[in-house]
């Protein structure tokens, strides 16, 4: 149909045409975008394959048994621990994050001959794929972990530019960037509203901020379920860590008012994209990699897994593939852009 094919338009074309967006993008992402056919998976690996990444993690995670639990607060800014960070890149990146980059960089208008500034750029993958210096395009990225910038000079050329700071105190110049692009990191700010507009003030009229951040949890059944479960095994503190990501999802109630109190009368393009899966060998690397790459990493006992491990091939069920054991689910998210 026409809305699947709609998927695959360069932002710009997307553009054209949706209607001037305010309220109405409800209507179009939920009505029009929800039709998307989900695309299938990466291509299944071997089952050699996943043993081997399933022996890294376990390999991994025993190297940081010994770390200090995260608090709560480090939990609602999704700091990790370095051990986390690289479990990070290595597990949740291609499984989970490897598909976003294209929409962030299509709806930001990224070309060439541009200065792009990644905000919360995590371990670089974002920011890797829009710096392209023969192009005249180079990227800088900024994040306040310094466990995951670690991570980013290794995936990163060494020619960008990397910085640890905070969003709502970006330590560049007015006007200093081209385009400005921040993929899942809105709800970990401490106050979304000031990164917003440090976002906007360091972009140079005529340029474009781009963002990505995770539709609402109930409309994730991967995410919901893992949820449930850490209520179940871990208790309500450890559990609303994995709510974090998702606390933004509900546009009009939640987003939408940060973006139109942060950049008051500026035109919103909003668009609901449906079609990218979360994919996993097993549910039992869907538990470990959740809990082992992010900041519930070092909070969550073995006694506390290994319920998780053994409750997770029936709350799973409903999304696992009966053929493969693999547990796949579509992740919705919102791609929101404004011109400066």
């Amino acid at each position: 149909s026409f809305f699947f094919f709609f998927s695959f338009f360069p932002w710009p074309l997307r553009r054209l045409l949706l209607p001037p967006i305010r309220r109405s993008h409800a209507d179009f992402g939920n009505t029009m975008l929800r039709q998307l056919v989900l695309r299938s998976a990466a291509a299944m690996r071997p089952r050699s394959a996943s043993a081997a990444l399933f022996s890294r993690f376990a390999a991994a995670n025993s190297a940081s048994a010994s770390a200090s639990a995260p608090s709560s607060s480090n939990m609602a800014r999704g700091q990790v621990s370095q051990a986390a960070a690289e479990k990070y890149d290595e597990f949740l990146v291609p499984h989970l994050f490897a598909p976003w980059p294209k929409h962030i960089i299509s709806a930001g208008m990224v070309g060439n001959n541009q200065k792009v500034l990644d905000v919360a750029c995590g371990s670089g993958l974002v920011t890797q794929q829009v710096h392209r210096p023969k192009r005249g395009t180079v990227a800088t990225g900024l994040d306040n972990n310094e466990a995951m910038l670690q991570v980013a000079r290794r995936r990163c050329s060494p020619d960008v530019v990397l910085v640890q700071a905070s969003a709502d105190a970006m330590p560049f110049a007015d006007h200093s960037f081209d385009r400005v692009l921040c993929q899942f990191g809105l709800m970990f700010f401490p106050d979304p509203v000031k990164a917003v507009q440090e976002m906007r003030r360091v972009t140079k009229p005529g340029g474009r901020v781009a963002l990505l951040v995770w539709a609402a949890l109930e409309e994730i059944p991967g995410k919901a379920t893992m949820v449930q479960l850490l209520t179940e095994c871990c208790g309500p503190e450890l559990a609303n860590g994995m709510r974090k990501p998702f606390s933004l999802g509900r546009l009009d109630e939640q987003l939408l008012p940060i973006l139109h109190e942060a950049v008051p009368g500026v035109r919103l393009d909003v668009c609901t994209e449906y079609g990218e899966v979360a994919s996993y060998p097993s549910a039992e690397h869907w538990v470990r990699w959740h809990v082992g790459s992010w900041t519930l990493a070092d909070a969550v006992t073995p006694a506390q897994m290994a319920s998780l491990v053994a409750l997770a091939p029936h709350a799973t069920a409903s999304f696992t593939d009966k053929a493969t054991g693999r547990v796949e689910y579509r992740m919705p998210a919102h791609v929101i852009a404004f011109d400066c």
